[in-house]
């Protein structure tokens, strides 16, 4: 085979002309997986999404249930342990949305679930303000 350009004789399996460096054939294949790889799936985005949606409706919840057993006798360590099992549930489920969310953050759906996350991470550190001081 030779070159288009320069005309000098190349490998027939030769991507580049090694004399003159241009390119000698657009290889199909590559142009295949580039597609592939831009698949816009949303799966994670929406996860996040539920995840996140799940951690509020946890975190608000927390605000509505008597929290009395901890008092103004008990130390800061027994508050803060008291906090941490309190909250377990909402704080698993707004790490994992805010992870899957991080995952692919320039789409929209991931920015929406990042966003619910963060809130749900804001209603939990609210709370564990509320048990440590109260």
């Amino acid at each position: 085979m030779y070159c288009r350009n320069c005309g000098n004789k190349v490998d027939e399996n030769a991507y580049i002309c090694v004399n003159c460096g241009v390119i000698l054939k657009k290889d199909n294949n590559t142009n295949n997986k580039t597609i592939i790889k831009k698949n816009n799936s949303n799966g994670l985005g929406l996860i996040s999404i539920i995840l996140g949606i799940i951690s509020i409706i946890l975190s608000l919840s927390y605000f509505f249930i008597d929290i009395s057993e901890v008092g103004m006798y008990t130390t800061i360590y027994e508050r803060l342990f008291y906090a941490i099992d309190f909250t377990f549930p909402a704080i698993v489920f707004t790490i994992v949305s805010f992870a899957l969310a991080l995952v692919k953050k320039n789409k929209s759906c991931n920015q929406v679930g990042l966003a619910l996350s963060l809130i749900a991470a804001f209603l939990i550190i609210t709370e564990f303000m509320v048990i440590i001081i109260y």
